[in-house]
């Protein structure tokens, strides 16, 4: 008997559950292939995608999908083999093309949300939505294979004219890898979106873009006398951020009471909240371990948030944008809210500019802001005004 009629008999055709008719439960295909390696069958589980939730869309899609593996199973295929050759003129075949272009993207969200942080996953969500915003009710419907670059240019056209957007760019770029995605695991075959040109920026006040900007330290010295005196909470919110330099809304509002080792004066940063998705210790400062003591954590289970829903440890955390809201109020209540650069990120950015001033080594600094690379945390320090070319001033020649 050849090798190829060995594989070929040896496995066990593809079957669709359907979890007897329940739309609630997540549907899958089952079929046994040869493995090469050890020689035996091995059962093989292919889920649907999350985004068909109508019993007539998985039957569509499950038809669709035992027909492809059988096919490959039946050629031959196996896991840790040889691939199976294809005659030049066969084009593949996505088992995805009745899929609308609505039904591709929230496919494509839902794979995402496996690979990435909640803050990244939500930044995708965002841009979804806004195309949603945008898209009449046709082009949403329209099959994914048959979407052109025509149909995406529009969006961009959109979001360049008739949004306000600062980061355009950044939308556009954020689309375009749902669509890389699908033509990754492929759903298509190539990526419909327009290579993006990037705008200019303009010189009108409403369309710069705000830069990293710090508080003074008279105006940051106000605030926290005003908090401490207004706000319990949210004071120690900030001093938190001032000191640890940690993202408010998915890094400090995550922290747990375990991430605390009062022992060694660490904090630790959870590698699925990270913006780098690398775990990272910070250093506690002697002024903010004053804090953290008069907060009596030890009371408290390990398992609880810092910064509870309750304003005080607990199972779940605060909201996304509670404490956005009320560093706004305190902000508008100390008349401190007309300049636009100044911003609930600008504590993070005082943190660092005054630990600059202070002496505090560089080297330190980019451990404790988590930069993996000195060219962005250079990048970063400019940025504040941190870093200015000395050599140029020291030799720049007098003429008057």
């Amino acid at each position: 008997m050849s090798r190829e009629k060995k594989l070929v008999s040896k496995f066990s055709p593809a079957v669709l559950k359907n979890r007897s008719g329940d739309l609630s439960k997540r549907w899958y295909i089952e079929y046994k292939v040869w493995d090469e390696a050890s020689q035996k069958l091995i059962r093989q589980h292919d889920y649907l995608p999350n985004a068909l939730k109508t019993e007539k869309e998985r039957l569509e899609y499950g038809k669709a999908r035992v027909a492809t593996i059988n096919n490959l199973l039946a050629r031959g295929f196996c896991l840790n083999g040889n691939p199976i050759p294809k005659p030049e003129d066969e084009k593949p075949q996505s088992i995805y093309t009745f899929l609308s272009l609505q039904q591709a993207l929230d496919w494509a969200l839902d794979f995402k949300k496996a690979e990435l942080r909640i803050g990244s996953h939500a930044r995708y969500r965002n841009v979804r939505d806004l195309f949603y915003q945008y898209a009449p009710p046709e082009l949403k419907e329209k099959p994914i294979n048959k979407v052109n670059e025509n149909d995406i240019l529009g969006f961009y056209q959109y979001i360049t004219l008739e949004t306000e957007y600062l980061a355009k760019d950044h939308i556009k770029t954020l689309f375009k890898g749902l669509f890389s995605l699908l033509v990754r695991e492929r759903i298509i075959a190539e990526n419909p979106c327009p290579k993006i040109i990037k705008q200019r920026r303009r010189t009108g006040k409403k369309n710069l873009s705000r830069k990293n900007k710090a508080f003074t330290e008279e105006q940051f010295k106000s605030i926290l006398t005003y908090l401490k005196k207004n706000d319990k909470e949210l004071y120690r919110f900030v001093v938190f951020m001032f000191y640890t330099f940690a993202r408010p809304k998915f890094e400090l509002r995550l922290l747990k009471i375990g991430d605390i080792d009062l022992r060694q004066e660490k904090i630790t940063v959870a590698a699925e909240h990270s913006k780098n998705n690398y775990e990272r210790r910070v250093d506690i400062s002697p002024h903010l371990l004053n804090v953290i003591q008069d907060m009596d954590l030890q009371k408290y289970p390990q398992s609880y948030y810092i910064f509870g829903r309750d304003g005080k440890p607990g199972k779940e955390p605060r909201g996304k944008e509670t404490y956005y809201m009320k560093f706004r109020a305190a902000l508008h209540a100390l008349k401190l809210d007309e300049d636009p650069d100044l911003t609930f990120y600008s504590i993070k950015h005082t943190g660092i500019v005054m630990h600059f001033l202070a002496g505090v080594d560089v080297e330190a600094l980019k451990e404790q802001t988590g930069h993996r690379d000195w060219d962005s945390f250079w990048v970063y320090l400019k940025s504040l005004n941190l870093i200015t070319n000395d050599r140029f001033k020291a030799k720049s020649p007098r003429i008057i």
